[in-house]
């Protein structure tokens, strides 16, 4: 540089700052820092492949599919929605996990792109399922007396009882360590006692552990976030029209959050009932001591009663409850988990020849994915595909129709508090959306968007009875089988089992009746055809499994 004469050093100089200034290049840099590749593709082939891995790579995070339109440059889908956020959130008493925790935690994962699981405990060991546990469940260890402490002190002051915070943590205290299941009775107030974790949440939601996720991005619509104060899902029986304590949907708002109060062992009167409690355990448990006979229960309230009641009875709510999950109530058949999609599956051949049915069930698809044929590739496409608009996996088929509501159903729930349809007229309304609108109740038929001839999917299964066998079974044992790839299983009233565990070995008659299927002799000699009496709900593969109970 020194040799050169001066005017050969100013080119010089121009050209290397012409060359390095980020005006010039940043314009070119950002199409490939944007998408990864150029703004045109050379062939179709190669944005084909790069579009493939990109949503590879969102499926394994637990974004979802594919976003945006298509040719040329596609956007990328990203790993949380940009609107809205719902927390489930989960008060946990005891010193670990259920057995089945592995379960839930892998199945949850799917529902990234939306949710998040917000769970409060006091030093449970969950170090077994720590390798399931995706990114969006969150432990919040609250330490010894911790969730005492956060009932006690929130609804103290939400209700204006702060001169009384001491006793109410006291009293939170002795319920929780003596009568844990009690914790459920108050469901309703969590989004006042966990309200400094909600503040980036639009939504929050109470749940149960007894419940393998599906994929909840897919059955959450964008209405229901937007038009609704709180949705409920059902599992068929909502012309019961409580709140399910598995999900109820809240706008995360202070006037919604606060509904509880309305309810006397919730609001005024929640020191009272705390009280009243404990003074009856005591002496109920010193009566028990006294005579050698087991710890005694106390009286529990449940939230599907006052709370629904409640919720109801405020002017101006919106509320909706929608058939969208799976509970094990009668249920006939086996469900399976397949890549964050929970399915119902058609009964097995065994299961039919019981009934009286044919044995024409195809499983495989069913339980072990997308194997078999192209509309098998189809449907895992539109099970993995996760979309901004939320548009949900049915589509209103009908106009809105004036239900009117009566208080004969329910018959755990106090008389007082009993909400039900009259869904008498029209069929039993387990395919119609209630929808609860400005103090009226209304129906509204839906329909699927896309129908699946070979099975049922839902948002969630809730395995209320089957729970039973599934506490004797140790994770890795026999009844909770570990999985290969954490993605794929099956939930039967025997246990839990993983992918190459789940289908037992076909019987002699199952045998018999696939030769005679092969050789085109139609149905076997020795079942009959005729459904039975009482099986009336059609799976969309044309079979037919019990419905649930409707009492």
């Amino acid at each position: 540089m020194r040799g050169l004469p001066a005017s050969a050093r100013g080119l010089l100089l121009f050209t290397l700052g012409f060359v390095l200034s980020p005006i010039v290049w940043f314009p070119w840099l950002q199409q490939f820092a944007t998408v990864g590749a150029p703004a045109t593709w050379p062939d179709g082939a190669a944005e084909t492949a790069h579009r493939g891995r990109r949503e590879n790579a969102h499926t394994r995070g637990g974004g979802g599919g594919s976003g945006g339109s298509g040719g040329g440059r596609r956007a990328t889908l990203p790993a949380r929605h940009p609107e809205f956020r719902l927390a489930l959130v989960v008060p946990w008493l005891g010193a670990s996990f259920p057995p089945w925790f592995a379960y839930f935690l892998t199945s949850c994962g799917r529902s990234a792109f939306l949710a998040d699981w917000l769970i409060f405990h006091e030093g449970a060991n969950w170090s077994e399922a720590a390798a399931y546990r995706p990114v969006n469940v969150h432990f919040h260890d609250l330490g010894p007396s911790g969730l005492s402490f956060a009932f006690g002190t929130s609804l103290a002051r939400a209700l204006n009882l702060s001169h009384e915070t001491g006793r109410l943590v006291r009293l939170f205290d002795y319920s929780f360590r003596q009568y844990t299941y009690i914790v459920t009775e108050y469901k309703p107030t969590l989004g006042v006692v966990f309200a400094p974790y909600l503040d980036a949440y639009t939504h929050w939601s109470y749940t149960d552990l007894d419940i393998v996720m599906g994929d909840l991005p897919r059955f959450v619509e964008r209405d229901e976030l937007r038009s609704f104060d709180i949705v409920s899902y059902s599992f068929g029986d909502h012309q019961r029209l409580y709140l399910r304590g598995q999900f109820a949907m809240h706008k995360n708002e202070p006037w919604i959050n606060l509904l509880f109060a309305q309810c006397e062992h919730l609001g005024a009167g929640l020191l009272r009932e705390l009280a009243f409690k404990a003074a009856t355990h005591r002496k109920m448990s010193e009566e028990a001591a006294n005579r050698g006979k087991a710890q005694p229960r106390v009286r529990f309230i449940s939230a599907e009663g006052c709370y629904s009641a409640a919720v109801y009875a405020t002017p101006s709510i919106r509320v909706k409850i929608a058939n969208k999950f799976f509970a094990d109530f009668g249920l006939q058949t086996e469900l399976a988990v397949v890549d964050g999609s929970v399915r119902q599956c058609p009964p097995t051949d065994a299961a039919l020849r019981a009934a009286g049915l044919v044995p024409r069930a195809r499983r495989a698809p069913c339980a072990l994915g997308a194997d078999a044929d192209a509309d098998d590739d189809a449907a895992a496409a539109r099970d993995r595909a996760h979309s901004i608009e939320l548009p949900g996996v049915h589509e209103i088929a009908g106009p809105l129709v004036a239900v009117a509501q009566h208080g004969d159903c329910s018959r755990w729930v106090d008389e007082r508090w009993r909400v039900c349809a009259n869904l008498t007229n029209g069929g039993d309304g387990s395919e119609d959306d209630l929808l609860f609108l400005n103090g009226s109740l209304f129906r509204r038929a839906r329909r699927l968007r896309v129908p699946d001839r070979r099975y049922d999917s839902g948002a969630f299964f809730h395995f209320q009875t089957w729970k039973g066998a599934y506490k004797r079974h140790t994770l890795g044992q026999s009844g909770h089988m570990r999985w290969p790839n954490g993605s794929t299983f099956v939930c039967s009233g025997k246990g839990i089992y993983s992918r190459p565990e789940w289908a037992p070995a076909r019987s002699p008659e199952d045998e018999a009746d696939a030769r005679e299927r092969e050789r085109g002799g139609g149905a076997p000699t020795h079942v009959r055809a005729a459904a039975p009496a009482g099986w009336g709900v059609p799976l969309a593969s044309g079979l037919r499994v019990r419905a649930s109970l409707r009492r």
